[in-house]
């Protein structure tokens, strides 16, 4: 069967090397948090490029507990 249009999913070992190579890079924790957004939550790379800075943090700089897409941010728009 053809696996055309599907994507390839890291297994446990590639993704801790790809964390280990980001962790090197200029922008590391920028790499790494946009490699969990992508990774953990499985936003697609349009997905990730719409969002700000408010999409993610709160106010006071934390994590939001959730995170709310734009139906503009999302495949579907």
């Amino acid at each position: 069967m053809s696996r055309e249009g599907k994507a390839k999913v890291l297994n446990e070992s590639e993704l801790k090397r790809v964390i280990i190579v980001l962790s090197t890079n200029k922008h590391a924790k920028r790499n790494t948090a946009l490699l969990y957004f992508s990774f953990g939550l499985g936003l697609r790379a349009k997905e990730m490029s719409s969002l700000n800075v408010d999409d993610v943090l709160n106010p006071d700089h934390s994590m939001k507990d959730e995170l709310n897409l734009l139906s503009a941010y999302t495949k579907n728009a």
